[in-house]
């Protein structure tokens, strides 16, 4: 890379003469301008960054005085060197390498006005032979086991790295034949190729020092790579220092890259690539290093055709093919990203497993990470695949029993899955790294904010229920993300609801605390709010100022447009009482007139149960009740003064009834806001279908007039 450090100097020519015309009449002095500026320019051409070298080593400097783009022809540079014994330099800019150590060469010109510039030279120790197993000269990436004189690397997208002198370069392997792996040559991705037992890594490269980096295509399933030797440079230099970001990665078959490359080989080495992966391609925009740990299928509750779980198996080198105990204390990340939930959301489907034990396997998994990485912020996230409600809900729900302001959750929009039993694509990996770095971008939002870029107003033509405080807020100019705060009047207020209207197909993403949503509306839909319950149970609250933040985000690369609209809805917001046996949120999968809809969902197999329904309400009644169920039993929703039973398989639809009756007959929410709704269920006794009350029935009711 060449770089011109540049010294401009303007000659005005302005003149003030006074001369004659061709009559002999003095010119109009009122005339004098400025001639336009003559510009002059000298820099220096010269190859900037770090020039590594090896003791006894020379490096001529090419360094070049140009004048206005064009060399001079006759002129001076003086080198000196502050360190000799790191580095001498001769009078033609010739450097030798005396020493280990790093200094800074000067290079400076004194017959013209330019700014010397500094060449960073670093030297290091030679090594005739790489020893695989010292970490000054090689760099291992990922969870990789160094035992036996061997590299055992393991897992998908794991590495290894080193600096040598030569064009050519070579490694053995006595395991993981014919499994891929990606290479690349000083920065550059040069491509992939298949592992052979004597591997040629490069070739017919400029005979200099280069940086050299393998990173392993195919995860663990494939077999463990052992690299046992590295051979074919002419020296070898100290590894380049990692980076200071680190990242972790837990996941399953879409963190592995199965059958992304949709080249319709199915379930194969050339279709799999953990390198072309949203979690690889996360690492590679924080310029970070990674450790990756995923397994095609991987699920939270043990699967029953498997016989370990995710939390069973984390704490080793692997999860199934090295049982040596990891060391938590070699590599604490900044950063731990966990997407699991596809496959447990398969095994609930199937009756397999409940949300119950996928509740209680993450909350104990997450607890054992904690253990862990005290201060490491941890991403759960969860979609690409496509979400179910139930399973997301579970997933954030545990988040929230952590009560760990230091762990989140962040639902995808699905994106494009296209590979190999319908995993994502590259196109749907490139888009699943947006939106998780917009994410993880989005995590400091309260660090600072610029309330010039936009303007909130309150509006009274536009609410997502009655009771509801809403704002619009408006973009001044065009940003890739922008903080919003709004002072709401109230302290323990919360966001009820959000939507945006924007007349391009950006995508637009809402964040405050854990609950996220991108909305992507074609500019002529109708306004509709998403997932009320989840903003009003997870979003953070106005704060003892009355504010309340929350920030809206373009995927990177994109900006939010001038033309976006964003209404926001708040509320004073009180929790639910939850039991045992069920769990009560406020909901608008269903509506009904302006009422606050409340959803009772039953957990576990009951008798019946009294839900006592927390408002912040006064004086107000239930105005009606439906059900929604799989079963075929009856459920009778009770409260006092009236009942009603229930037996809805979902085919008649969505219906309350009698309005009139749960109006005039129930009683009404007391002083604290809290009506009480009795659960109960057939006996044997009673004609058609008893039993007990099972999981998956859920009871709406709309609280109103």
């Amino acid at each position: 890379m060449k770089k011109h450090l540049k010294l401009s100097f303007l000659v005005f020519i302005a003149l003030s003469l006074f001369g004659c015309n061709s009559n002999g009449v003095p010119e109009n002095t009122d005339k004098n301008e400025e001639e336009p500026a003559i510009k002059d320019e000298y820099s220096f051409s010269y190859i900037e960054g770090e020039h590594v070298l090896g003791t006894g080593d020379q490096l001529s400097l090419s360094t070049k005085l140009l004048h206005n783009g064009q060399e001079v022809n006759d002129y001076t540079v003086l080198f000196t060197s502050p360190n000799i014994d790191v580095a001498s330099v001769n009078a033609k800019g010739v450097i030798t390498a005396n020493g280990e150590g790093t200094t800074n060469i000067k290079a400076r010109v004194n017959e013209y006005v330019v700014d010397p510039i500094l060449y960073e030279i670093t030297v290091y120790k030679k090594y005739k032979n790489v020893d695989i197993l010292d970490e000054e000269i090689v760099n291992y990436y990922g969870r990789v086991n160094l035992k036996d004189n061997k590299a055992l690397i393991l897992n998908t997208a794991s590495a290894f790295e080193l600096r040598f002198f030569g064009t050519t370069l070579s490694a053995t392997f006595d395991s993981g034949i014919g499994q891929k792996i990606r290479i690349y040559i000083d920065g550059q991705d040069v491509g992939t190729k298949l592992i052979k037992r004597s591997t040629v890594l490069c070739s017919n490269l400029d005979a200099k020092t280069h940086v050299i980096k393998v990173v392993r295509c195919n995860y663990e399933y494939r077999g463990v790579i052992s690299l046992t030797s590295i051979f074919g440079g002419e020296y070898y230099l100290k590894a380049p220092k990692k980076p200071d970001k680190k990242l972790e990665f837990y996941g399953d078959s879409i963190t592995v890259g199965a059958g992304i490359n949709a080249d319709g080989s199915g379930d194969s080495i050339a279709n799999e690539d953990g390198t072309l992966t949203y979690a690889y391609r996360t690492m590679l925009h924080y310029g970070a290093q990674a450790n990756y740990l995923a397994f095609d299928g991987a699920t939270v509750i043990q699967a029953p055709w498997r016989y370990w779980s995710y939390e069973s198996q984390y704490s080793y080198y692997s999860l199934t093919s090295d049982s040596t105990p990891w060391d938590f204390e070699k590599y604490i990340p900044h950063y731990l990203i966990i997407n699991l939930g596809t496959n447990d959301a398969g095994i609930v489907g199937r009756g397999e497993g409940t949300f119950e034990e996928l509740s209680n396997s993450y909350v104990s998994f997450l607890r054992n990470i904690r253990s862990h990485y005290p201060q490491t912020i941890i991403v759960c996230c969860y979609g690409m695949m496509g979400v179910d409600q139930d399973t997301s809900f579970t997933m954030n729900n545990a988040i929230i029993k952590m009560n760990d302001p230091n762990i989140h959750y962040f639902e995808f929009a699905p994106v494009s899955c296209t590979g190999n039993e319908y995993h994502p694509d590259v196109n749907g990996s490139i888009d699943g790294a947006n939106q998780l770095i917009g994410f993880i971008d989005g995590l400091s939002y309260k660090e600072s904010f610029d309330d010039s870029c936009y303007e909130i107003t309150e509006i009274n033509n536009h609410h997502y229920k009655d009771g509801c405080t809403t704002y619009s807020i408006i973009l001044n100019k065009p940003l890739n993300s922008v903080l919003t705060r709004i002072k709401i009047g109230k302290a323990n207020h919360k966001i009820m609801g959000a939507v945006t209207l924007v007349s391009s197909r950006n995508s637009i993403h809402v964040l405050t605390n854990s609950v996220t949503k991108w909305f992507k509306p074609a500019g002529d839909e109708t306004i509709g709010y998403y997932n009320m319950g989840d903003w009003a149970k997870y979003s953070d609250k106005s704060d003892e100022s009355n504010y309340l933040y929350f920030r809206l985000y373009a995927k990177p690369g994109e900006s939010i447009p001038l033309s976006t609209i964003v209404y926001v809805s708040f509320e004073d917001y009180v929790e639910p009482i939850e039991g045992e046996d069920y769990s009560i949120s406020l909901t608008n999968e269903v509506t009904y007139n302006s009422y606050k809809i409340y959803k009772i969902e039953v957990l576990k197999e009951s008798e019946g149960f009294i839900a006592l329904i927390h408002t912040n309400l006064i004086n107000k009644q239930i105005s009606g009740a439906i059900m929604v169920s799989s079963s075929e039993r009856w459920v009778n929703v009770r409260t006092t003064g009236y009942n009603k039973w229930f037996r809805d398989s979902w085919s008649e639809g969505c219906w309350w009834e009698p309005t009139n009756r749960w109006d005039t007959l129930t009683h009404k929410t007391n002083a604290e806001g809290i009506i009480s709704i009795q659960i109960g269920i057939y006996t044997e006794a009673d004609a058609g279908p008893y039993g007990p009350i099972i999981p998956g029935v859920s009871i709406y009711v709309a609280v109103g007039e």
